[in-house]
């Protein structure tokens, strides 16, 4: 008789160990996944806010750089530098997402189409700006030799 309650007692030991290594083993996986989507959340509100600077850059570069003599001397732009380090970082940080797990929080399909929109986006900014600086201004590019011009023909 004690030999059989001992046995239920190890029985109902052993089934209470298992069901608590289990649950042990799932709010551990589970928590793991939490941490693991949480840093692609932040890395993607990192994104967020790294485009949005870019976004400002590049309004300011259009609205302020094109009627700067200065950009048109030397061609070079801290709004531009800028606008090229912050795209080099959400190249970046889509790169983290896309190498971490879980894959499927965020496919990997939409990461891909995302970066191409990016460069897609960027390659038509870069060309913006080389027609911004050949266009010219006052006495730079295009602008500048159609105001020669005109001083020409005036003195004539």
């Amino acid at each position: 008789m004690i030999s059989k309650i001992k046995h239920k007692l190890f029985f109902s030991f052993l089934l209470f160990s298992i069901f608590s290594i289990s649950a042990i083993v799932v709010c551990v996986w589970i928590n793991n996944r939490k941490d693991s989507i949480s840093a692609q959340l932040k890395l993607l509100d990192e994104i967020y806010i790294l485009s949005l600077k870019n976004f400002k850059l590049q309004q300011e570069f259009l609205s302020y750089e094109t009627i700067n003599p200065q950009f048109f001397e030397t061609q070079k732009s801290t709004k531009i530098t800028q606008h090229h380090i912050i795209t080099a970082e959400i190249f970046n940080k889509l790169g983290k997402i896309e190498n971490s797990r879980p894959k499927k929080f965020i496919p990997v399909k939409f990461l891909q189409r995302f970066k191409y929109e990016l460069s897609d986006y960027q390659n038509t900014f870069n060309k913006v700006e080389i027609y911004i600086t050949s266009r010219g201004f006052k006495d730079y590019g295009i602008e500048g030799k159609m105001r020669n011009y005109a001083h020409a023909l005036m003195e004539l």
